[in-house]
């Protein structure tokens, strides 16, 4: 639907999908760096995030932006993960 919930749900089940295909789980992220166009909308991107990731939040960042490289986009994702390295 194009709405800033669905768009990190995606991009968060993508980051899921790809640590998983890696032989790591949600739990090997140790960073996560997110952009968005409406920060007023930060309660939809904390949503998604919260039906991937359990427990607390890692290290992370939310920052507003003009823009995105792609202009139909209003929330981008960028994770950094450490296989192994979770506890759990």
């Amino acid at each position: 639907d194009g709405s800033m919930y669905s768009q990190a749900k995606e991009t968060v089940g993508k980051i899921k999908h790809l640590m998983e295909a890696a032989g790591g789980t949600m739990n090997d992220i140790i960073r996560v760096d997110i952009y968005v166009t409406d920060i007023k909308q930060r309660e939809a991107v904390w949503k998604a995030r919260k039906e991937v990731f359990t427990g607390d939040f890692q290290t992370s960042t939310l920052v507003e932006v003009k823009a995105l490289a792609t202009p139909q986009l209003s929330v981008e994702v960028n994770a950094i993960g450490f296989l192994g390295g979770s506890a759990g």
